[in-house]
């Protein structure tokens, strides 16, 4: 996304996880065509129409070439999203998480010794 929006848009998205409105998706680069709803359908019988009395075979080849450009190293892309996914969601274990249970009832004494005997309160 960085090659089609730019690195500080591209963080921006990813970072923030804003909404990006339809027209500024456009503005973008993100997508091709913002159209409105009432005039959406003929749009995309307009350009299902072009596009299928155009050359197909030179179009197939042509949108095979720009995403062989496009997509290069997909696979490490993807390995580093992966690895970044599965650090982000592994269980962290906060110091309060980590503090052992103490049996029901019982309680540190001044001296900081533990007994299963609650400890008088003051």
């Amino acid at each position: 996304m960085p090659a089609a929006v730019g690195l500080v848009r591209a963080a921006r998205m990813a970072m923030l996880a804003e909404r990006i409105p339809a027209a500024l998706a456009a503005e973008w680069g993100l997508v091709a065509f913002c159209e409105p709803d009432d005039t959406y359908a003929s749009r995309v019988e307009e350009i299902t129409a072009r596009l299928a009395s155009g050359p197909t075979a030179a179009h197939a080849r042509t949108k095979e070439a720009f995403n062989a450009t496009a997509l290069a190293g997909p696979d490490a892309a993807l390995a580093r999203e992966r690895g970044g996914s599965s650090r982000c969601s592994a269980p962290r274990t906060s110091p309060r998480g980590a503090r052992r249970s103490r049996p029901s009832g019982s309680r540190t004494s001044p001296a900081g010794e533990r007994s299963g005997e609650p400890v008088p309160r003051r």
